[in-house]
């Protein structure tokens, strides 16, 4: 009775998490980086059956005809994991559509406070480090989600056509400059620009966590030092004075309580940091790959992208 109404909880949390864009970003993230490792795997058995096929030996086990039949076979598992793969990562794209637009408000709401930082009217604002490492991982991330839907839209080839060189010249610069810059020929211009707008919005997303991670182990440091201070405090006091209906020891403890409660808050935001740090880490090497500032092969970038969608996943997974 018990596992049926844990398994009932746990289809209605599904369907929740899965009612969100993020969960069915999340879930497609999944597949479309499982049928990575799969493809991986089977271009790696195809290699190897090719290799034994190479081998004199080889024939007084298995025909030619079976080596060939298998390698066929795993040719069409290879496309096969390859069509799928290229058909979520289009999808994902829909998912992804104008998400680009609390990164350039968020910017924009930067900008308003470095000009009252400028012009000051009354208290003038502070501005962290973190702020400006988030706001420019916002940036950098805002824009990857624009190029992301050119190159999708280009690829349908739904934008301008390129232009000729016998463009009318009477058409305005406005229009020349639109025509030049959103067209279906910088398909690749889309996809470059979005690959190293992601891995800088990546890179920057880390050096904030980093920030964030110090300052929480500063906070930590002096939670524990409150809460010593506290329970020295009230081991200190008399058991009279203890058994006795003092204010005092009533706001004391009280007092180690709160701080107690602030220290578990700390320790649940640290872990989920941890957690996030580790699914931009691994954002970050398949970002590194898209830009060739390092090499994996298609297993590991499955690797990579299956850990940030789970991570993702339980992120995302509603608490109640």
């Amino acid at each position: 009775m018990n596992t049926n109404f844990n398994t009932i909880e746990f289809l209605k949390k599904l369907f929740t998490f899965l009612e969100t864009v993020g969960g069915r970003d999340k879930l497609a993230k999944l597949l479309q980086y499982g049928s990575k490792i799969l493809g991986y795997m089977f271009e790696q058995q195809q290699l190897a059956l090719k290799l034994m096929m190479s081998e004199t030996n080889t024939s007084l086990v298995h025909s030619k005809e079976y080596f060939l039949s298998r390698s066929d076979a795993l040719s069409k598992y290879i496309s096969k994991a390859n069509t799928f793969d290229v058909s979520i990562a289009q999808a994902r794209k829909v998912f992804r559509m104008l998400k680009f637009i609390p990164g350039y408000i968020a910017v924009y709401q930067f900008l308003q406070k470095l000009y009252a930082l400028q012009n000051p009217h009354g208290k003038a604002p502070s501005i962290t480090l973190h702020e400006v490492l988030s706001t420019g991982s916002k940036f950098f991330m805002a824009n990857y989600f624009t190029f992301d839907t050119l190159n999708w839209l280009a690829k349908m080839g739904v934008l301008f056509e390129p232009r000729k060189p016998g463009y009318a010249k009477s058409e305005s610069r406005a229009k020349v400059f639109v025509v030049d810059w959103l067209n279906n020929g910088r398909l690749a211009d889309f996809g470059k620009y979005s690959n190293y707008s992601w891995f800088y919005g990546l890179l920057l997303t880390i050096a904030a966590d980093v920030v964030t991670m110090i300052n929480l182990f500063k906070k930590e440091l002096k939670l524990l030092t409150e809460i010593h201070k506290e329970v020295s405090n009230q081991t200190n006091v008399s058991m009279d004075a203890a058994l006795s209906e003092n204010s005092n020891q009533l706001a004391s403890y009280e007092r180690s309580q709160s701080l107690q409660y602030e220290l578990d808050q700390l320790y649940h935001q640290r872990n989920m940091l941890g957690l996030a740090f580790v699914k931009n880490l691994a954002d970050m090497g398949i970002a590194a790959n898209l830009v060739n500032i390092i090499s994996i092969n298609k297993g590991y970038m499955g690797v990579c992208g299956c850990i940030s969608a789970i991570i993702g996943w339980y992120e995302l997974w509603p608490k109640k």
